[in-house]
């Protein structure tokens, strides 16, 4: 009996995880301190889901232990199975914030109550599989002779990498989110090529040639220094335009997007295979792989239209094909490196610095690490294959710099690539402290955050190294390239590199690391317990990347450059991990390098824990369960570690997220940990008090009074009081503005006076995802407190789903909300957009269906209106309108999508008329 209940163990604790999965905890502002407040489900789920992990776990094991007995002789025990489910007990970790008292003292418990919650389940999920598949495949595991080629194998991971970035790639590309930054500035050169002939881009900038990719904003041309012709060239490099040029004239930009895509993934497949060869070991070649590819900074840079994957793609060349094989040495009379390979290698690096001037000093450093492999080891008698190999090697790396400075010269006046930043200094020592470690450590910008794997490629370097012979040579020359490109973008004054995905100075270098990273992980094969940590490191990287995939629409890409990671607020809303983590942008070089070393010193020794005790023989179901919880106990350390060192300020953000989620139905149990009870969960909402205005701070002219707040629907209270004991009376009036366009929806009169505060109500029909007040400059000079507090919150299954609010307007007592920019709300009704498709919110409380009046008032027009129950098309002659009815839900509320197919400027229709807006059709609320 306790056999069996042994074995189903992680299947009950894996069902208490899910349950809590559903749970919502916040912390609420108290008197002595925050509270702890929480829903969760009905008791009756819990039941359910912990007898069907029990369930789950005894089916598994039945399943696995059939299908090994089919695939082969070697039977796997139903136990044996069950056992391979043993991660799945980590999913206890969710229920731990909803426990009383712990939280309270260690409250990074609560992390687990958060959305990193599903790195949780990602982590378990995975780990469970590659169990599982290994209990399957037991015995049928073989390893690559070290001289075996598996044609097979690079044609797989190129196809791997395609599938897995592929979708990502199509999805993103053309999005709000790409092309960004510098990627429209490389696109227009490439344009500027094809088009004109030449590399002038002010007339393509004039005319609008960005404007087949790149929507939004007018693109201003990034020149800092004319040239000798007086005519405006790009200071970004030419390389990339180059490649690009015929490529985007016959595909456009998301056909050059994927032959950027290809170019990363060629260079993920030789890399790979190198390193298969090389390590003998196809396994951790894939994981090293896995590592890199899948990674966060790969992954996001793979596709985007920067010099960085080209780059890659030649590094890993001139790296791979001057180093064919481990061990191999000069026989024959032919050198380690044939001139055929060498002169592959020289016109590989000769590309870098015509990619990018940042790409100069790797490549002197990969030119001297080819000529080292070309001469040593020493042997006369290949002497002359020697100096046949160097000059095919030289040759293109000493024609590509002579052209290279020539290119400046010809354009800018200057031998010199510092020539297009006039006397801008782009680079300095001085930013090198931040820049170097903050590529590999910054919160926001660092590779190693947003990919804890690679920190296994750091250790791995340095146990190349001791382990002497070729694998130290290899471990030096990979630390002498990595270390020339780290050095010069991190003395870069954006050493982070602007809007771009993160990482995007050191993508050149980075599958450098696969080769220890690989080492690493195979190596230490025999010991369960740090095998289990590596893949745990893995699976969170991978959980990174999934997050930033499926979270926010992708917006966590977008670093705000504030010293506070987007990703890590949006993990851990309730517990600041920010303040824990190290940051180059807005702490001291000292905090900085501080917190790092805690970071790694945490780091080493979980991993000096773990090899101790991986000397005693540990199952690797097991061995997993100990990893995971050593990188609990981590975190649990540096909480504890950090604060001492000296961490930053907690700002603990608005707690909307568990207002957003607020459910009755789903969650009907609330309980309040002050100490712990049952309350009623409408008593919630009304404990998260929302600040928009701080007494005493001024607001910025033309903005709003105090920050904008993100709200699910609802009825709230705004109060203002003063704070000011000086002021003994104010009157004026205050505005609640839906959006960022148009005016308030509802003012009111305010009057105060220290001893009485002021009160309103307002309702929300929809979440508002931008909401903000304006105040009477009488008002802002007392400069109160505003504070909103939430009253009721619809329950979040009852509410029309969330969309970007543009600008409200009120009709009497109807509203209508548009949730596009080309609606335009005026006082007597609103114009949408001709050709375009425009999504509205009405709200009429207290009806079922509303009437709306539809009129074509310019030209003929035919207006389509839909609803999420009907839909209708009108064809309108000018003057002509329409009457149709919206359905609305038990709250008045009513999502509709306009679309008209033509529409006219009243500026070409009357003369002297100064609106040049393209109106389609003309809507009002009707009685």
């Amino acid at each position: 009996m306790i056999s069996a209940l042994r074995s189903l163990l992680p299947g009950l604790l894996a069902g208490l995880g899910a349950w809590c999965t559903a749970a919502r905890l916040d912390l609420a502002p108290g008197a002595d301190g925050p509270i702890r407040v929480a829903m969760v489900a009905p008791m009756w789920l819990l039941v359910l889901s912990v007898t069907l992990g029990g369930g789950v776990v005894a089916l598994v094991g039945y399943v696995v232990s059939r299908l090994a007995r089919r695939l082969h002789d070697a039977p796997v025990s139903p136990e044996a199975a069950r056992g391979a489910l043993w991660p799945m007990a980590a999913l206890s970790l969710i229920a731990l914030p909803y426990l009383p008292w712990l939280p309270d003292h260690l409250p990074f418990l609560t992390i687990f109550a958060g959305p990193a919650r599903w790195l949780v389940w990602g982590v378990a999920v995975a780990e469970t599989t590659w169990l599982l598949v290994h209990r399957v495949r037991s015995g049928h595991e073989g390893r690559l002779s070290r001289k075996l080629w598996l044609a097979p194998f690079p044609l797989a991971i190129l196809i791997a990498g395609l599938l897995a970035n592929g979708p990502g790639a199509l999805k993103l590309t053309g999005s709000s989110l790409f092309p960004s930054g510098d990627e429209p500035h490389y696109l227009i050169i490439a344009q500027s090529l094809w088009r004109d002939g030449d590399l002038k881009i002010e007339n393509n900038h004039r005319r609008g040639d960005y404007k087949e990719y790149f929507t939004g904003r007018a693109l201003e041309p990034h020149m800092l220094a004319r040239g000798v012709d007086g005519e405006i060239y790009s200071v970004h490099p030419v390389g990339l335009a180059v490649l690009l040029a015929p490529i985007y004239a016959v595909v456009g930009y998301r056909g050059a997007s994927f032959v950027v895509l290809l170019m990363a993934c060629v260079a993920a497949a030789l890399m790979t295979t190198w390193v298969a060869r090389v390590t003998g070991n196809r396994s951790a070649a894939t994981f090293s792989w896995a590592a890199l590819f899948l990674g966060a900074p790969l992954f996001y840079n793979a596709f985007t239209i920067y010099p960085e994957v080209p780059a890659a793609l030649a590094v890993t060349m001139a790296f791979t094909l001057s180093w064919p094989a481990l061990g191999r040495t000069a026989e024959g009379g032919e050198p380690l490196v044939s001139p055929g390979r060498a002169l592959a290698c020289g016109l590989a690096i000769a590309a870098l610095p015509w990619l990018s001037t940042k790409y100069a000093l790797m490549a002197g450093a990969l030119g001297l690490v080819v000529l080292a492999r070309v001469w040593w080891p020493l042997d006369r008698t290949a002497r002359r294959s020697r100096i046949s190999a160097t000059l095919a090697l030289a040759v293109p790396c000493l024609v590509s710099l002579s052209g290279w400075l020539l290119f400046f010269r010809l354009i800018w006046g200057r031998w010199s690539p510092t020539a297009p930043y006039g006397t801008q200094r782009e680079t300095r020592l001085e930013y090198l402290p931040y820049g170097g470690p903050g590529l590999l450590f910054d919160q926001e910008y660092g590779v190693v955050a947003f990919a804890p794997i690679l920190f296994l490629g750091l250790t791995g370097l340095v146990s190349l190294i001791r382990q002497g012979g070729d694998l130290r040579r290899l471990g030096i020359e990979i630390v002498a390239v990595f270390a020339a490109l780290l050095g010069v973008v991190g003395a870069f004054h954006l050493w982070w590199g602007g809007s771009a995905p993160v990482g995007r100075p050191v993508v050149s270098a980075l599958w450098l690391l696969a080769l220890p990273i690989a080492w690493q992980y195979g190596r230490l094969a025999a010991e369960p317990l740090r095998h289990a940590a590596h893949r745990l490191l893995l699976w969170m990287s991978l959980g990174v990347t999934g997050t930033i995939a499926v979270a926010q629409q992708g917006l966590l890409l977008n670093a705000g450059r504030d010293g506070s990671s987007q990703l890590l607020e949006y993990l851990s809303p309730t517990w600041s991990l920010t303040a824990i983590v190290p940051t180059f942008i807005r702490s001291s070089v000292a905090e900085a390098w501080a917190l790092t070393a805690c970071w790694v010193a945490v780091a080493l020794g979980a991993g000096w824990g773990l090899a101790r005790m991986g000397r005693a023989r540990v199952r690797a179901e097991y061995a997993s369960l100990a990893a995971l919880t050593t990188a609990a106990a981590a975190v649990m350390v540096l909480s504890w570690l950090v604060p001492i060192v000296g961490s930053r300020p907690v700002v603990r953000p608005a707690p909307t997220s568990f207002l957003d989620s607020f459910d009755r139905t789903a969650r009907p149990w609330a309980i309040r940990y002050d100490p712990m009870r049952a309350i009623d969960a409408g008593e919630l909402p009304s404990l998260f008090t929302l600040i928009a205005h701080r007494a005493g701070q001024q607001p910025h002219e033309g903005r709003l009074f105090g920050t904008r707040l993100s709200l699910p629907a609802g009825r709230y209270r705004v109060e203002l009081r003063l704070r000011d004991l000086s002021v003994s009376e104010v009157e004026g009036e205050l505005g609640l503005q839906l959006g960022r366009d148009g005016g308030p929806l509802e003012r009111w009169k305010v009057r105060l006076t220290p001893a009485v505060s002021w009160q309103a109500t307002f309702e929300l029909p929809i979440d508002v995802n931008y909401l903000g007040f304006h105040a009477s400059p009488p008002l802002e000079r007392a400069a109160p407190d505003v504070r909103v507090t939430p009253l009721a919150i619809v329950d979040a299954r009852s509410r029309q789903p969330r969309l970007d609010v543009a600008s409200a307007r009120a009709y009497g007592s109807t509203q209508i909300i548009a949730h596009d920019h080309r609606a335009w709300l005026e006082p007597d009704g609103l114009w949408v957009r001709g050709r375009a498709d425009v999504p509205l919110t009405i709200w009429q409380p207290g009806s079922r269906r509303a009437r709306l009046a539809v009129h074509a008032r310019l030209v003929p027009t035919t207006v389509t209106v839909v609803t999420a129950a009907t839909r209708e098309r009108h064809t309108l002659g000018a003057g002509e309108s329409i009457d149709t009815w919206i359905p609305l839900d038990a709250r008045g509320v009513g999502r509709l999508r306009v679309t008209t197919s033509d529409g006219a400027v009243p500026a070409t229709i009357w003369p002297g008329h100064k609106d040049t807006r393209f109106l389609g059709c003309w809507i009002e609320t009707a009685s």
